[in-house]
């Protein structure tokens, strides 16, 4: 479920704090807004589960920059972006050192409800309520328990910059729990709360501890963090400064390890008022071989020197003092072999708890391997599924340019029949022509031979007729004189008659030519066509 990644967040409806009576809280809240963590602490309206459970399962680290899919689609989060998101600080100490000490004793008495610098390894009961509420808000926004689902880092953050990415389907959306929200009635309730908790932790009588393995709600680390970050808060110390992680960790265990070994230190030396007893060399030596060789105890081989009683010598006893000394010092060797066994047992719980570190480490390690391969496969999916989208695309453009083509080809086919057709016909009215043609130009050469015949006849007779003729005449005009006939002047002389039939002769052989030309380049065309025709078909049977 999505809403584990968020079941320890907490969030501040502004609008609704900075209208409350309290003052001290107003003044905490306002003082973070002024540290520029409005944006960041603000409550969102909807949260989309699906988008984060999406991005969680699917998100690795790569140069300071996650890279995740959602919904298929790739998405990048630097740690700019995120800073410019939500309106953060980017400039800040390059290093704790630098923090001023006078600073952080003035944050440890401003904080405190006696008005007195509070320990390090004391409780949250002696902070003012404000800071005890600041303490509680930035530890569950940027401090996260390891191997818990927070670890995953900013569930509410990345929501809402998910939200900001156009074009990402986010699914359905969620409102955002009102249980996660401070409000001005949630935080008088923290105040109730803690005025109960404080007036029964008063009466109530003190317990001796209970000796656990598991780190205590005040150990010195965890509220040395929690002070540390109220601390950089209160400085304005960036949350995304260049510090390592590391750096802050061994800082603060160093602070929380001297204040424990001077605590350890001081209660040791108050424990016990013993009186000083002297000895000499060899009474300590023997004595200090009959203890237990476990024990490590050294003295000063000097004496000391002791003011000299006025008083005169008596015999003294020393039995009683020899034997307290001896069950103080008995005790002393008890305390240190019980030391020396607690401190064996925390070395040996911190070294499984390092081993178990390092376990977590190496499977988060191989974790982020196979998350990464995961990732490297999702984007090489997501590349194959565009390469063939687009292939695809293409594929689609060239079989529709292929569709279009035979559909061309088709038209053209059938043109081309229709051509055929329209030729097959061309060719059956031209053939029929031919013959008509033939059988005209047959008719018009037996009907030429026959008028020549005709002609040849008639020009024999008339050469007959003339020769008959121009001796009648010669036989005539010498008998008599020659007289000229009144018709003579309107018809025309056997010789223009002759004339006129040559000449009509003439054209009609003519007109003979001229048809017989007209029927030849009538017959050539034929032929061409006939031969168009033929390479049609040739062509369309290559076709087919």
């Amino acid at each position: 479920m999505a809403s584990a990644f968020y079941s320890n967040s907490q969030h501040v409806d502004f609008d609704s704090v900075l209208g409350m009576d309290d003052q001290g809280m107003v003044s905490m809240f306002q003082a973070l807004m002024a540290s520029g963590l409005a944006g960041f602490l603000g409550c969102p309206a909807v949260i989309y589960e699906d988008a984060l459970v999406d991005f969680f399962e699917n998100a690795s680290v790569r140069e300071g920059v996650i890279i995740s899919t959602v919904a298929g689609q790739l998405v990048e989060i630097s740690e700019e972006w995120f800073a410019e998101s939500f309106e953060l600080p980017v400039d800040g100490l390059g290093d704790l050192s630098e923090i001023p000490k006078d600073v952080i004793f003035d944050a440890r008495s401003i904080v405190s409800l006696s008005g007195e610098p509070i320990s390090l390894s004391g409780r949250k009961n002696q902070m003012k309520f404000e800071f005890r509420l600041l303490c509680d808000i930035m530890a569950k926004a940027i401090s996260v328990k390891a191997g818990s689902n927070q670890a995953k880092g900013f569930a509410i953050q990345i929501s809402l910059m998910l939200e900001n990415i156009p074009n990402l389907e986010l699914g359905a959306s969620s409102e955002f729990p009102a249980s996660k929200i401070l409000t001005d009635k949630t935080v008088h309730q923290f105040v109730s709360i803690n005025d109960r908790d404080g007036a029964e932790e008063a009466t109530e009588a003190p317990k001796p501890k209970a000796v656990s393995k598991k780190r205590p709600a005040a150990d010195p680390t965890v509220f040395a963090l929690r002070l540390s970050q109220f601390c950089i808060v209160h400085i304005q110390y960036s949350l995304f400064s260049r510090l390592p992680t590391e750096d802050i960790t061994d800082f603060l265990s160093s602070i929380a390890l001297e204040r424990t070994i001077l605590r350890s230190v001081q209660n040791s030396i108050g424990s016990a008022d013993v009186p000083h007893v002297q000895f000499s060399l060899e009474q300590r030596q023997s004595y200090s071989s009959s203890a237990d060789s476990s024990s490590s105890l050294n003295f000063d081989a000097t004496d000391l020197d002791a003011p000299v009683s006025s008083l005169p010598p008596a015999f003294i006893d020393f039995s009683a003092a020899l034997a307290d000394f001896q069950a103080i010092l008995l005790a002393q060797i008890d305390e240190s072999q019980s030391g020396i066994s607690s401190w064996l047992h925390k070395i040996e719980q911190s070294l499984c708890d390092s081993l178990r570190d390092q376990e977590d480490i190496f499977k988060n390690l191989s974790q982020g391997a196979h998350q990464e391969a995961r990732t490297i496969d999702d984007v090489q999916s997501l590349r194959f599924n565009e390469f063939r989208k687009h292939t695809l695309a293409q594929n689609s453009s060239i079989f529709t340019g292929l569709a279009d083509v035979r559909k061309e080809v088709q038209e053209v086919n059938a043109k081309v029949d229709i051509l055929a057709s329209r030729l097959n016909d061309v060719q059956k009215d031209v053939e029929a022509t031919k013959e008509a043609i033939s059988h005209q130009l047959f008719e018009f050469q037996s009907q030429a031979q026959e008028n020549q015949n005709i002609l040849h006849a008639q020009l024999s007779e008339l050469v007959d007729y003339i020769h008959r003729g121009g001796a009648d005449k010669k036989g005539e005009s010498s008998s008599r004189g020659a007289q000229i006939s009144a018709s003579a002047e309107r018809t025309p002389t056997f010789a223009q008659r002759v004339e006129i039939a040559q000449r009509r002769i003439v054209e009609t052989v003519l007109d003979a030519d001229r048809n017989a030309e007209s029927l030849e380049r009538q017959a050539a065309a034929e032929r061409d066509r006939e031969r168009r025709r033929r390479e049609a078909r040739s062509l369309k049977r290559r076709r087919s």
